[in-house]
């Protein structure tokens, strides 16, 4: 069984609670222009801030990360952050490959993580299970033949299946199992429409019938990748997640 987690907003808990992305805190110019200057206050930036970790993935990742094979990180972050990266992770988990972006790559994170695929170790079986915050790295994962589970919504979800089927049941399967709702709740989200001229909107339930962040309406800006807060009920979220 080989584990791939993403980091930001998966592992970690980025702060205030409307941030998706850590773009999403760079000024309004860098973040528009999405280049060198952006990325340079995301390395400056995440180099001096120590966000805290999901304790809820910590503990349903702790206990299958010591069945994996191999757990590999496949981050958007540039290699000017591995140092931070590593030394943040060992401090909760066990990892074995941390895979990230070159420092002159600007594309999208889901291209990056796409392309890192080849890096990933060889696994013996198709138990691959990926997990991560960003719709479109999930789709990436799924269309490589990959399980992928929906963070931070999986947690608790998987948490629940591992207390109920530990006695019983191979992680893999419980894995495979959540991977499913993960790709029922990706399915419920609807009526996204890709527009130049303005955001796109998007709506989605959650499975039970309640709400979160990812949840509720929201508006994409993907030029300039603005993030507003509407209050409790809306919030806007970004497709290029870090």
């Amino acid at each position: 069984m080989l584990l791939v987690l993403d980091l930001d907003q998966t592992l970690n808990r980025l702060y205030p609670d409307w941030v998706r992305s850590i773009r999403d805190l760079a000024p309004a110019p860098l973040r528009a222009e999405n280049g060198r200057a952006l990325w340079d206050w995301i390395i400056a930036h995440l180099a001096s801030v120590e966000y805290p970790p999901h304790q809820r993935a910590v503990k349903a990742l702790s206990p299958l990360c010591a069945e994996a094979s191999a757990v590999v990180i496949n981050t958007g972050r540039p290699e000017a952050l591995r140092e931070v990266s590593e030394r943040w992770v060992a401090r909760f988990l066990r990892v074995d490959a941390l895979l990230m972006r070159a420092n002159d790559d600007f594309r999208p994170t889901a291209e990056v993580k796409r392309d890192n695929l080849q890096l990933l170790p060889p696994c013996r079986s198709r138990d691959i299970f990926a997990f991560d915050d960003n719709p479109a790295a999930l789709r990436a994962y799924r269309e490589a033949g990959i399980n992928a589970l929906w963070a931070p919504r999986c947690w608790d979800d998987l948490l629940a299946a591992i207390a109920e089927g530990a006695a019983h049941q191979r992680a893999a399967d419980i894995l495979r199992r959540c991977a499913a709702n993960s790709l029922r709740d990706l399915g419920e989200v609807h009526a996204i429409e890709h527009q130049n001229s303005r955001p796109a909107r998007v709506k989605a339930d959650h499975g039970n019938g309640g709400a979160s962040n990812l949840d509720a309406q929201g508006e994409i800006d993907r030029d300039s990748q603005t993030v507003r807060d509407h209050g409790s009920n809306h919030v806007a979220v970004s497709d290029e997640r870090d």
